[in-house]
């Protein structure tokens, strides 16, 4: 992803994180709060405040945790969820609740499922979690 769209991905999640918030929308704190995470000239600040951002708006019950596990972690279609995908699911597990709710999702998806793939799609999201965030604790699939 180039930077400038990057930065155009960051704005729009930093935008809707404050709406699920209810907070007054003030854009010239938009950059003072993306310092945090480094240098404004470099990428890898704004890959950082972009992660960060797309996990906090996943906290938010905006949808089941199927759906979450789902649309964001088995299937996203958005181009940087795609590229940023494993480091969005490690933020998110770092919430207090981030492991329990994504392991409610894979259940209701392996146990429930509405479509052809889910439960391939979870059996493979917990191989993911295995490999790339050493997550031990979901045994949900025999």
């Amino acid at each position: 992803m180039k930077l400038q769209d990057l930065k155009t991905v960051t704005y729009e999640t930093w935008s809707f994180l404050h709406e699920l918030e209810d907070a007054v929308l003030q854009p010239d704190n938009f950059k003072a709060e993306i310092r945090q995470y480094g240098d404004l000239r470099c990428k890898l600040t704004w890959e950082k405040a972009y992660v960060a951002l797309e996990a906090a708006t996943l906290e938010y019950p905006a949808l089941e945790n199927w759906q979450m596990v789902q649309m964001c972690f088995c299937r996203p279609d958005r181009a940087e969820l795609i590229d940023y995908n494993d480091q969005v699911l490690g933020a998110f597990l770092q919430f207090p609740d981030g492991l329990e709710r994504i392991q409610n999702g894979l259940e209701w998806l392996y146990y429930r499922p509405s479509e052809l793939n889910d439960q391939q799609d979870a059996r493979q999201l917990v191989q993911r979690l295995t490999d790339l965030h050493k997550v031990q604790t979901i045994a949900l699939i025999g």
